[in-house]
């Protein structure tokens, strides 16, 4: 598996939504941009940034929106409003991939049209050449600098042994607004920030590539026993609104992920303290991660065998370990 990493305006500015918020959780790490461009906005599109996060629940809009674009054709080279005005396009687009859902899609598209007028004025203030002349210089020196570290690691065949992630070419795209997250997009592609360590770089590609790790009609069962146990319905409810998961199986899948890549971090060299990480990271609410990480170092699994029958042996397991 080799990376491709690119920088992506398209990815950043919608990135940066999540600060335009005002969430003290993405102003401790955007501020001077925020300072710069959002009291220049108009009350209108204050106002409408408001209802856009009242729709949506909480400020992390960055996901739902890179991830729809991503799935249409030659989105990295496009208008970005043009992208987003394109409903019928997106839609036919999204739907192939496994993360659309025609219910949550439904809910999520207005929120994006509101988007629409809100990006064109943040545009209109001169932020894509801001952009242009203070972001994607800092950009570029990252992924010349990342290139170098990434073609010491072929993580290709370790993520291949655990499930059935095929052995090809991974987009990252780099921007310099995602922090504190990482963002799977469709396909073998993925979002990281300029600021992060190589290390962090590297953690968050072997994580992110592992979504979705099974098919969830196949593994339903499974996934509802662990979201009836006591230990998981409480850090379910508990997490922090601006790092949640939801629904619950989505939270379910994010602790396996968790997992699998720190096992494979680990088996690298570059992760040397997985359950210090697992009881620090999320505020520790992954609490299914440290037990599937440690069974899966104590039940190797082979490449032919199906990861969603491994899976299903271990929920067996941690049931009978939780009762």
């Amino acid at each position: 598996m080799k990376f491709k990493v690119l920088p992506s305006y398209n990815l950043d500015v919608l990135c940066f939504f999540n600060s335009l918020t005002s969430d003290p959780f993405y102003l401790k790490h955007h501020s001077e941009d925020y300072n710069k461009f959002y009291p220049k906005l108009s009350t209108k599109a204050k106002n409408a940034i408001k209802q856009v996060v009242k729709q949506h629940g909480n400020t992390l809009l960055s996901t739902s929106l890179t991830s729809a674009i991503s799935a249409m054709l030659d989105f990295n080279d496009r208008n970005v409003v043009e992208l987003l005005s394109n409903e019928e396009e997106m839609k036919n687009s999204y739907s192939k991939y496994v993360y659309y859902n025609e219910e949550k899609w439904n809910l999520e598209y207005p929120i994006f049209k509101q988007v629409i007028p809100i990006i064109s004025e943040l545009e209109s203030l001169g932020f894509k050449n801001h952009w242009k002349n203070n972001r994607l210089p800092l950009i570029m020196n990252k992924i010349n600098e990342l290139n170098l570290y990434l073609s010491e690691y072929n993580i290709g065949d370790m993520l291949g042994d655990l499930t059935n992630i095929k052995d090809e070419d991974c987009s990252l795209y780099l921007c310099s607004y995602t922090r504190p997250h990482g963002i799977k997009l469709c396909g073998p592609s993925f979002i990281s920030d300029y600021s992060y360590t190589n290390k962090t770089t590297l953690s968050i590609s072997v994580h992110e590539m592992f979504h979705p790790p099974y098919n969830i009609n196949n593994v339903s069962k499974e996934v509802k026993i662990l979201s009836n146990l006591e230990n998981v319905k409480k850090a379910y409810n508990n997490q922090n609104p601006n790092s949640r998961y939801s629904p619950i199986e989505d939270f379910i899948e994010e602790n396996i992920v968790e997992a699998l890549g720190i096992f494979v971090c680990y088996k690298l060299g570059v992760e040397t303290e997985p359950f210090t990480y697992f009881k620090e990271h999320d505020e520790g609410s992954h609490v299914i991660s440290p037990d599937f990480f440690q069974y899966l170092l104590d039940n190797p699994k082979t490449k032919e065998q199906d990861f969603e029958v491994y899976f299903s042996e271990f929920v067996k397991e941690y049931k009978q370990k939780l009762s």
